[in-house]
């Protein structure tokens, strides 16, 4: 039977899971300002279509703005189609962003679950010696 120290123990590893779980990101996917000729995105709002960021790099002024453009994931961020020469940024970042957005992948969610069960073997283990 666990004594209350052990599942105190237990319930204050599982923390850092929850909070790994808990944080969501609150950047959101922006046209990036330029493309790789430096030629600037429209100042317009760029549309979501589809779950995706339309960005249009017009080569002038009164240029068709289907002609040169980039589409992004609204969820990631990363490039889904160029048609814009292979000129694309590969991702568009969110602004006020302190840093790229990561999604844990099965294996990782399945060690950060594992880790706290080791732990409180391995604590059991020591304890019983």
């Amino acid at each position: 039977m666990l004594s209350v120290f052990r599942l105190s123990f237990f319930l204050l590893l599982l923390l850092p899971v929850q909070l790994a779980y808990g944080q969501q990101s609150q950047c959101t996917p922006e046209c990036p300002q330029r493309d790789g000729s430096n030629f600037t995105a429209t100042t317009g709002p760029s549309s979501s279509l589809n779950g995706t960021l339309f960005c249009s790099y017009p080569s002038s002024d009164g240029a068709n703005a289907m002609d040169f453009y980039c589409t992004y994931s609204k969820t990631t961020g990363n490039l889904v189609v160029d048609h814009d020469m292979g000129l694309c940024a590969s991702s568009a970042s969110g602004r006020g962003c302190s840093g790229a957005t990561t999604t844990l992948d099965a294996a990782s969610k399945l060690s950060l679950l594992l880790l706290p069960l080791l732990l409180v073997a391995l604590a059991h283990f020591l304890s019983a010696r």
